[in-house]
C-alpha cells in the first residue's frame, strides 16, 4: 500500500501558529534544523548555513510556491520534505537581512499526518458500477468503477487523497426475474441519447457502439468487398463518420457510449461527435454528403443511409428537427453473457423543447473544461461578482467558464422560422453592446466548443474573455480595481432553446498577479555514467552547466590526471540534463599509437584488462551568464572514487530468432534484427552501432577471400547465409543467399550450372540508431519458396551466419578532439575505415550550442571491433489459417436481403448472426398476406419446407439463407405481398427484430371450375374462376384430342371417354374460361356424373391459366349437374 502525503499547493502552503495565535510561516522559506531562513538570506550569505546543514542531518523543510526543483539543486541534492504537523516546535528565523526573529510552538496545519500511511478497510459493491470503499482514516466514499464488475471476485483500482489503491470486492449481480430487455430509448439532446434496458445485462456489450443501428429494417445491406455482411454496416454507431482526431474508433474509445446502473437497471448513455449529430436543419456548410468541407464550426449533420429499393440507388436520411429514426439494440447480452436479450428497434423524434440552464461559473486561465461542483438548478439572472486576475508577462489572464446543463452554442446555424422572434446572443458591458451572434463578432469575446475534438462535457461550456470585452470598450482607459458591469443573453441549447434565466447580469474586476521574484539554480553534478570505452555521461541539475572532467590515474602508473573539458549540458529526450565528454582511450597503450601531443598521462588505458577502477571527478563546474543572476553561477566538485570503468569485450548477435511471420504477411524475404551486446547502461543517445563486414569478392574465381575490404564505405560484398528449411516429407531445402554469384568449388572450365545465383540485394542491412536489421531476400531461390514466389506455409526456416559476419564498434581507438576557444587543440588523424558513413558525432544530439564549441570524436579503427560468433536464427512462417469462426451475434435480416427467386418460384431470406436453425425453419415465422405457412399448409393441404442454406465458398464470407416455395394456392394474383419474418433466434434464445416488407411475387393459384354443367346431348361445360388457356398450342389450332386426356368423366360410376376438350374462344380474354368437353355419345338421363382433371399419359396438364408461372388447372373432381 502507498503512503498517503498531502503536499502544499501553490494557494495553500503550509501555515504555521504561535502557542496561542496562528502565524503563517512566510512563503519561500527553508528551515534548516531549529532555524528557518528567507530564501533571499540564502543567496544573501547568512552565517552559519553550512552548520545548520551539518545539524539537520540532511532533513530540510520547506514552504515554498512551487521551487522545490530548484532548492534540490541548492542544497547539492538533499532531501527536501514538508514537515509534518507539531514537529518544529520553537525556531529562529531569519530574515532577507539576516535579522534573527525568536519564534516558538510553530505547527504545521495539515488535516492529516502527512507520515500516516491510509489503508482500505473494506470494500463493497453497490452495484456493477459504483463500489463503496472505507478508510482508516474512517472516512467511506463511493467510487465509480470501469469496467464494469462482473459475477465474483473483481479487482479495481480507485484514487483517493492523490493516491492509487487496488481494492478487491465480490460482486453478486441481482437475482433477475424473467428475461432482459430494451426498456426505452429516449432522445435527450441533439448529442445524448439514452437507452434504458429493464434489468442489468452485460456492459461490454452494452457500451460496445457495434450494437447500435439506425434504420436496421430498412437500410443498406449490401455486401461490402470481401467481408461478411453486417446488417446496416454504414449506419452503425461504430462506423459513424467523423473527423474527430482518431475517427469513429477512438471517439468511442474515450468513453462517449458508458453505461450506469440506475435502479437495477443498465442505463447507457450514448454521445454523438460534433460532425455527426442532430441538428435543427440541414448544416448549410455539409458540402457533398459525407465529405463536408470546412466551416466556422464542425457542426455537421448526422444521415443515415437507406436502400429505398432492391436495385434503385441509395439516399440518406438527414436527422433533423422533428424528424423520426428508428434506433435498433441488436446483440447485448444479459448479465450473465448470454444471448437472450431480444434485437429491439424503437423509434424516436429529434425534438429538444426543453430549456438549457447555468449550473456553474468557474474562473480558469485556459479553455480547458473546468471541474466544479454543479448547482442543481439553474442559476438566477444576477451572478454577483468576480475578480480575475487580468494577462501580463509571462501569464494568459484569467477567463469565465459558464457550464450549462446541456450543449450551448450563439445560433449563428439555426433554423429560426418556427421561433418566436430572433434568436441573437448580445454581449453587453457597462451598458455598452460589445458583441452578438448578429453582428458576428461575438466569437471574439464568447466561445463555445464546436470544433471536431469536442467532447459532450466540453460542448456544455461557454468561455468568455471579459478582459478583451472591457479593453474592447475602454481601450487604453482599461483599469484594474474597477467594477465593470456585464449583461449576457439569450444563449441557447443546440435546437434554438432559450436559456433559463434567458439572461445573466454580473460584475468583474480586474487585478494584477503578483510576481514571484526569480530564483537562481545553482548548477549541480547529478551523476557521472560510462556509456562507451572512452565516451562519459555527466547528468547535471540544469541546462547551461558545463565543466572539466577529470580522471585520477589514467594509464594505471599511480600518477597524473586526464582532464578534459566538459560541454554545455541540454535537455535530452527524457527531460534530463546531459553532457558526454570523450575521452582518449586505449586498450594498450603502446608508444607509437599514442597521438602527437598527448603525454602517457593523459591517455585512459586499459592495459588488456575487461575493467579498471580510477577517480572520476567533475570540477570547475559553472553557469556562464545565468539569465537570472546576469552572472556567472558556480557548482560544488563532484567525485566517484573507484568507479568501476568497462571496457567492451561484447560481440553483436542476431535477434528475434523465434519471431513467426504470419500467413497473410509473408513475401519472399524473411529480416533479423541485429545488436551490439554492450556492457554499460543503455543511452537512447548514444547508438552502439553493428555492421556486417564487406569481404574481399574475387570476381574470377567467384569466391569471397578470408580478408575485408579497406573501405567498408558503401560496400555489399557480405558473407553468404545459408537458408533451409525441412518438408513435410523430410527433405531439406537449401540455398546460399549472396549478393554474388558463387561456385561451390572453383575448378577451370567448370559448367555454369554449378554457379550458385547471386544478385546485388538479395542481402541488405539498414541501421537506426542502435538497431540494424538485415534482410535476405529469397526471390533468387525458387528451391525455398511455395508455387506463388512466398514463404512456404508452416515452414520453419534457418539462417546460418557464419562467424566474423558482424562487428560492433572498434575496440581500440585513436583520438582527435578540437575544443573552440581553448588551447586543448590536437591534430586530427584521417578514417582508416567506417562503416555505413556512421561519423559518430555524439554530440549531434544536443542542440543550441554553436558549432565551434563542439567536441568531436571518432572511433577510428586499428583492426575490428568484436566480431559475431556463428549462430544459426530460426523463423516460422505460421500455417494457412482455416475459415475465421465468425462472432456471434443475435440472427437479423432486413428488406434488402428479402428476395423472391421466379425460376425456382421460392423466397429467399438472408441472415446474418450465430441462428438457432429449429427456430429458422419454424412455419409459424414467416407470413404471407397475414397468415404463417403453417397456417396456409393447413388450408391448402400443402407441406411446406423451409431449407437452411449455407454458401461457404468463401470462408471470409459466410452466407445463410432460409429458401422455401411459396405454398401453391396462396398467391391470387401476381403484384406486390406483404411478408414477415420473426422469431429466429440465437441458440442461447436473443430473438430477431421483426422485419415486415412487401415482396413482389408471381400467381401461383391454380384455376378452379366454379361450374360443372351438362351443355347437350353429349357435351359438358367446365367454366374456370379465371381465363385459361391450352399449353401448348393457341386455339384455334391446339389439338382438342390432346387436351382431352386430362379429364376423366364417369356416369352413374362407369368411366367414359372424353373425345375433345376444347376451350371457347372469341370476345374478351375474361371471357375464355370455358372448357366444352366432348362425350362422342349420347348423355344418358338420371345417372351421377363426375369429372375428373388428372395429367395425361406424360404427366402433362394441357391446360394452363396466363399467369407468368403458367400455372395448370387444379387437379380436383367436381360433380356435374344437369340443367
Amino acid at each position: 500500500m502507498r503512503r498517503a502525503t498531502k503536499v502544499a499547493t501553490l494557494t495553500a502552503v503550509a501555515t504555521m501558529l504561535f502557542s496561542s495565535t496562528a502565524m503563517a510561516l512566510p512563503a519561500n522559506t527553508v528551515v534548516i534544523g531549529k532555524k528557518a531562513y528567507s530564501v533571499q538570506a540564502l543567496f544573501n550569505g547568512v552565517d552559519g548555513i553550512q552548520r545548520a546543514l551539518d545539524e539537520a542531518d540532511g532533513k530540510l523543510y520547506f514552504n515554498l510556491e512551487g521551487q522545490t526543483n530548484g532548492f534540490q539543486g541548492l542544497f547539492n541534492g538533499q532531501a527536501i520534505t514538508q514537515a509534518q504537523k507539531g514537529e518544529l516546535g520553537n525556531i529562529t528565523y531569519y530574515d532577507a537581512e539576516g535579522n534573527a526573529i525568536e519564534w516558538d510552538s510553530f505547527d504545521v496545519q495539515n488535516e492529516e499526518d502527512p507520515g500516516e500511511e491510509i489503508t482500505v478497510v473494506s470494500a463493497a459493491a453497490v452495484n456493477s458500477t459504483t463500489i463503496s470503499v472505507t478508510f482508516s482514516d474512517e472516512v467511506t466514499k463511493e467510487f465509480q468503477v470501469s469496467p464494469p464488475l462482473t459475477a465474483g471476485s473483481n479487482t479495481r483500482t480507485i484514487t483517493y487523497l492523490e493516491e492509487e489503491y487496488e481494492v478487491t470486492v465480490n460482486y453478486v449481480p441481482p437475482v433477475q426475474v424473467g428475461g432482459a430487455a430494451v426498456e426505452k430509448i429516449e432522445f435527450v439532446d441533439y448529442r445524448n441519447i439514452k437507452v434504458t434496458f429493464n434489468k442489468v445485462v452485460d456492459g461490454a456489450s452494452a457500451t460496445n457502439p457495434n450494437n447500435y443501428y439506425m434504420e436496421i429494417i430498412d437500410g443498406d445491406s449490401k455486401y461490402r468487398l470481401a467481408a461478411p455482411p453486417t446488417l446496416q454496416d454504414s449506419n452503425q454507431l461504430s462506423k459513424i463518420e467523423t473527423t474527430y482526431p482518431g475517427g469513429a474508433a477512438q471517439w468511442w474509445l474515450d468513453d462517449h457510449i458508458v453505461a450506469n446502473t440506475e435502479n437495477n437497471k443498465t442505463v447507457v448513455t450514448i454521445n454523438l461527435p460534433e460532425d455527426a449529430r442532430f441538428t435543427n436543419l440541414v448544416d448549410t456548410d455539409l458540402g457533398s454528403y459525407p465529405n463536408p468541407v470546412s466551416s466556422e464550426d464542425a457542426e455537421r449533420t448526422l444521415a443515415v443511409e437507406l436502400q429505398t429499393s432492391k436495385t434503385g440507388p441509395t439516399t440518406y436520411k438527414y436527422l433533423t428537427k422533428d424528424v423520426s429514426v428508428n434506433v435498433a439494440v441488436r446483440n447485448v447480452k444479459d448479465a450473465t453473457g448470454k444471448f437472450t436479450v431480444n434485437t429491439a428497434v424503437k423509434p424516436i423524434r429529434i425534438l429538444d423543447e426543453v430549456n438549457p440552464e447555468l449550473l456553474a461559473v468557474n474562473k480558469v486561465n485556459s479553455t480547458a473544461p473546468s471541474v466544479s461542483s454543479l448547482s442543481a438548478k439553474g442559476l438566477g439572472e444576477n451572478l454577483g461578482n468576480f475578480e480575475l486576475f487580468r494577462a501580463g508577462v509571462g501569464h494568459i489572464g484569467e477567463q469565465l467558464q459558464f457550464v450549462y446543463s446541456e450543449p450551448v452554442f450563439d445560433t449563428h446555424d439555426l433554423d429560426k422560422s418556427d421561433l418566436e422572434g430572433k434568436r441573437d446572443v448580445v454581449l453587453y458591458v457597462n451598458g455598452n453592446k460589445v458583441a452578438s451572434t448578429s453582428n458576428g463578432n461575438l466569437q471574439d469575446y464568447l466561445t463555445f466548443d464546436m470544433a471536431e475534438d469536442s467532447t459532450y462535457a466540453s460542448s456544455k461550456v461557454a468561455t468568455l474573455d471579459a478582459e478583451a470585452a472591457v479593453r474592447s470598450v475602454y481601450k487604453e482607459y482599461f483599469a484594474t480595481g474597477i467594477d465593470y458591469g456585464f449583461y449576457l443573453v439569450g444563449v441557447t441549447d443546440l435546437a434554438g432553446n432559450i436559456e433559463v434565466s434567458s439572461k445573466h447580469s454580473f460584475n468583474v474586476k480586474f487585478k494584477d498577479k503578483s510576481v514571484t521574484p526569480p530564483f537562481i539554480v545553482k548548477p549541480v553534478v547529478l551523476d557521472i555514467v560510462q556509456v562507451a570505452d572512452n565516451v562519459f555521461r555527466v547528468e547535471f541539475n540544469r541546462e547551461g552547466a558545463e565543466g572539466k572532467l577529470v580522471i585520477e590515474n589514467p594509464d594505471g602508473n599511480g600518477t597524473g590526471t586526464l582532464e578534459v573539458p566538459i560541454p554545455v549540458s541540454s535537455i535530452s529526450g527524457d527531460g534530463k540534463f546531459y553532457s558526454y565528454v570523450a575521452v582518449p582511450a586505449r586498450d594498450s597503450e603502446p608508444a607509437e599509437a599514442i597521438p602527437q601531443g598527448i603525454s602517457q598521462n593523459q591517455l585512459l588505458a586499459y592495459d588488456g584488462q575487461d575493467t579498471i577502477y580510477r577517480t572520476v571527478r567533475a570540477n570547475n563546474i559553472v553557469v556562464k551568464n545565468d539569465p537570472v543572476a546576469k552572472d556567472h553561477v558556480y557548482g560544488d566538485n563532484y567525485q566517484q572514487n573507484n568507479k568501476s570503468l568497462v571496457d567492451d569485450i561484447k560481440a553483436p548477435v542476431v535477434l528475434n530468432s523465434s519471431a513467426a511471420i504470419e500467413w497473410a504477411a509473408r513475401g519472399s524475404s524473411i529480416s533479423f534484427n541485429v545488436k551490439d551486446v554492450i556492457p554499460w547502461v543503455s543511452d537512447g543517445n548514444v547508438p552502439h552501432w553493428v555492421n556486417p563486414i564487406a569481404y574481399t569478392y574475387n570476381e574470377g574465381e567467384m569466391r569471397f577471400e578470408n580478408s575485408i575490404l579497406p573501405n567498408q564505405e558503401g560496400a555489399d560484398t557480405y558473407l553468404p547465409v545459408i537458408v533451409s528449411y525441412i518438408d513435410a516429407n523430410g527433405a531439406k531445402h537449401q540455398a546460399a543467399v549472396t549478393n554474388y554469384n558463387l561456385r561451390p568449388y572453383w575448378l577451370p572450365g567448370a559448367e555454369n550450372s554449378d554457379i550458385n545465383p547471386g544478385s546485388p540485394g538479395n542481402i541488405t542491412y539498414t541501421y537506426n540508431f542502435g538497431l540494424g536489421t538485415i534482410n535476405l531476400d529469397l526471390s533468387d531461390y525458387p528451391q525455398l519458396l511455395d508455387s506463388e514466389g512466398k514463404l512456404v506455409a508452416g515452414a520453419s526456416y534457418t539462417a546460418e551466419f557464419p562467424t566474423g559476419y558482424f562487428t560492433d564498434s572498434p575496440r581500440d581507438t585513436h583520438f582527435t578532439q578540437y575544443y573552440g576557444g581553448s588551447d586543448y587543440n590536437l591534430p586530427g588523424y584521417a578514417f582508416d575505415f567506417s562503416f555505413g558513413g556512421i561519423n559518430y558525432d555524439i554530440l549531434n544530439v544536443d542542440n543550441g550550442r554553436d558549432d565551434n564549441k563542439y567536441i568531436w570524436w571518432w572511433p577510428i579503427d586499428s583492426g575490428l571491433g568484436f566480431i559475431s560468433a556463428k549462430q544459426n536464427v530460426n523463423i516460422s512462417v505460421n500455417p494457412k489459417p482455416g475459415p475465421t469462426i465468425p462472432e456471434q451475434y443475435v440472427p437479423q435480416t432486413s428488406k434488402q436481403l428479402i428476395t423472391y427467386d421466379e425460376p425456382t418460384k421460392s423466397l429467399r431470406v438472408e441472415f446474418t448472426g450465430t441462428i438457432d436453425v429449429a427456430t429458422l425453419k419454424d412455419k409459424n415465422n414467416y407470413m404471407i398476406d397475414g397468415k404463417t405457412l403453417a397456417q396456409w399448409d393447413a388450408e391448402l393441404g400443402t407441406n411446406t419446407i423451409i431449407d437452411y442454406v449455407v454458401n461457404n465458398s468463401n470462408p471470409d464470407n459466410v452466407r445463410q439463407y432460409a429458401i422455401f416455395i411459396v405454398p401453391q394456392d396462396s398467391i391470387r394474383h401476381s403484384g406486390d405481398h406483404q411478408f414477415i419474418v420473426k422469431g429466429v433466434a440465437h441458440p442461447e434464445g436473443a430473438l430477431m427484430t421483426p422485419v415486415a416488407t412487401v415482396v413482389g411475387l408471381r400467381d401461383n393459384y391454380r384455376p378452379v371450375a366454379v361450374e360443372a354443367i351438362v351443355t347437350g346431348d353429349r357435351q359438358i361445360k367446365l367454366a374456370f374462376d379465371e381465363p385459361i388457356q391450352h399449353n401448348v398450342d393457341v386455339a384455334p389450332t391446339a389439338d382438342p384430342f390432346a387436351a382431352a386426356r386430362n379429364f376423366q368423366v364417369t356416369i352413374g360410376g362407369q368411366p367414359w371417354t372424353v373425345v375433345t376438350a376444347v376451350i371457347s374462344v372469341g370476345g374478351p380474354l375474361n371471357n375464355q374460361r370455358e372448357v366444352i368437353l366432348d362425350l362422342g355419345n349420347v348423355i344418358p338421363a338420371g345417372a351421377q356424373i363426375t369429372v375428373t382433371v388428372v395429367p395425361d399419359q406424360n404427366g402433362n396438364i394441357m391446360i394452363i391459366d396466363h399467369s407468368e408461372n403458367k400455372n395448370p388447372i387444379k387437379t380436383t373432381t367436381y360433380n356435374v349437374t344437369r340443367p
